[in-house]
């Protein structure tokens, strides 16, 4: 069951135990009620109705290439050639918004069946197409050998460190976790295939991404490929502020 329900119940029945004894509520339900309605982040979307959360905005979007209905419950973003490798411009329906503040937790989940080069979807902190931070599952056989988990920074329009960024190899993509916690200036990107059971993929210090926006990416290639097209299925993302350390 979705968060946000669960969350509602919790405070409607505490509500309601009150209204039916016809008294005030008591501490523990007033405490109880005010966590019920600030349990969801409003960074969060569960992408279960028929538009997206306030909070995001597109990149260069392209109405064609996504959807809230074509897979029931997820947001379908259908990576194409776009990804914002090195020189390439033609990038699109990045699902950004603002980055909070301090530490924190983001997480999604996604089903994505990469069968040709590059064909890859995940998390991303996006200053501009030049200097960004990107978590992804994806199909890599130049230099991971087949499905694999990605953690890549580029900046100024260059990857750091070339070939050699932090990658694990993966036995599935159905489904896929993802998870980047930021502390100070460090971000470290996770995978898992059930949500429960978490890698460390890699670390990256990137203080210049400080001010900037996050989000979602499904990229089928670059733009010197001509990939076909990837369907991505986001279930969810989810976003927890989190205590300096």
């Amino acid at each position: 069951m979705k968060r946000q329900l669960a969350v509602i119940l919790v405070g409607y029945f505490v509500l309601l135990a009150g209204i039916c004894a016809d008294r005030p509520l008591t501490a523990e339900e007033n405490s109880a009620l005010k966590k019920s309605s600030s349990t969801v982040s409003s960074f969060d979307d569960e992408f279960q109705g028929p538009t997206l959360g306030s909070q995001w905005e597109w990149y260069n979007e392209d109405r064609d290439k996504w959807s809230l209905t074509a897979s029931p419950g997820s947001l379908r973003i259908i990576g194409t050639n776009c990804d914002p490798w090195k020189t390439c411009t033609n990038t699109r329906n990045l699902l950004l918004q603002k980055m909070p503040l301090g530490n924190f937790v983001m997480v999604t989940k996604l089903k994505i069946t990469p069968t040709m080069n590059y064909q890859q979807g995940g998390l991303l902190v996006f200053k501009d197409l030049d200097n960004y931070l990107k978590l992804g599952v994806l199909w890599n056989t130049t230099t991971q050998g087949g499905l694999c988990s990605e953690f890549i920074l580029e900046k100024h329009g260059r990857p750091v460190g070339e070939p050699d960024w932090p990658w694990i190899k993966i036995a599935s993509s159905n489904p896929t976790f993802l998870k980047i916690t930021k502390s100070g200036t460090v971000f470290t990107g996770y995978y898992s295939p059930n949500g429960v059971r978490w890698t460390r993929v890699g670390s990256w210090d990137a203080p210049t991404l400080s001010a900037t926006r996050i989000g979602l990416f499904a990229y089928a290639a670059t733009c010197r490929d001509s990939t076909p097209d990837i369907p991505v299925d986001f279930d969810y993302f989810r976003l927890s502020l989190t205590e300096s350390p």
